[in-house]
């Protein structure tokens, strides 16, 4: 059996509070699970198919500011209850060289909030 290759290059920040965000051409609002540098997870009303690209704006408590393309990579139905939307979905980041600055600096801003968590 080949060694496992780990894809991720840095561990997801943790979401515990309510961070919104917005699928652009969707206008979808959406709440922000996790992000990491290569993407994230939101909870959503609205299926998104793999594959898609999509226009995603994140705004962190602090003001700070996050717009950035990201790939569908999976959108799972979670089991109905109170505390979350019925979808979630998990993105990958793709656009100019900039953007990995932009992830980085939004990171940053998350990474001085009470509602946040790094994962091992």
């Amino acid at each position: 059996m080949p060694p496992r290759v780990e894809r991720r290059h840095s561990s997801p920040i943790r979401i515990f509070g309510d961070l919104h965000g917005r699928v652009v051409q969707l206008d979808v609002l959406v709440v922000l699970r996790n992000i990491s540098a290569r993407g994230f997870a939101i909870e959503s009303t609205q299926v998104f198919q793999p594959g898609v690209e999509h226009t995603i704006e994140l705004s962190a408590l602090t003001g700070k500011q996050l717009v950035a393309s990201a790939i569908v990579r999976q959108c799972v139905r979670q089991m109905d209850s109170e505390d979350c939307l019925p979808y979630l979905a998990s993105f990958i980041f793709t656009g100019d060289v900039r953007t990995p600055v932009a992830i980085d600096e939004f990171i940053a801003d998350l990474d001085i909030l009470p509602v946040i968590m790094k994962s091992d």
